[in-house]
């Protein structure tokens, strides 16, 4: 969900950037609206397969970026959805995913580490 927010909806100002299978966070609240569907129940390997693809948009899109792209401030997308509306440069949102993946994978390594 927060490659979806940050990078599908910050970054590449898609109008619906939400994958119908996201997990919204609990401060999202118009999940349906956003086009989720809250009511699905995906397999690993779907979770896993849109995952992987969401992770390749993003290393597609850092292999061809330019600083003066990363830099450039970014007008807000109209609402609904989240980030909140506001004009964000695209180094900034991609280290709030960056910040995620890192927290992820930590809760991650910690979990196992306890269960083994």
């Amino acid at each position: 969900m927060a490659t979806d927010l940050w990078f599908g909806q910050a970054v590449l100002g898609r109008e619906r950037p939400y994958h119908p299978l996201g997990l919204p966070a609990t401060f999202i609240t118009n999940g349906a609206d956003l086009g989720i569907d809250l009511g699905a129940d995906p397999s690993f390997a779907e979770v896993v397969a849109v995952r992987a693809g969401r992770m390749t948009e993003v290393r597609e899109f850092l292999a061809t970026v330019t600083q003066e792209d990363l830099d450039r401030v970014r007008e807000p997308n109209a609402p609904p959805g989240w980030p909140s509306p506001g004009p964000r440069a695209a180094s900034a949102c991609l280290r709030v995913i960056f910040n995620e993946e890192w927290a992820h994978h930590s809760f991650a390594v910690r979990d196992l580490a306890a269960m083994g």
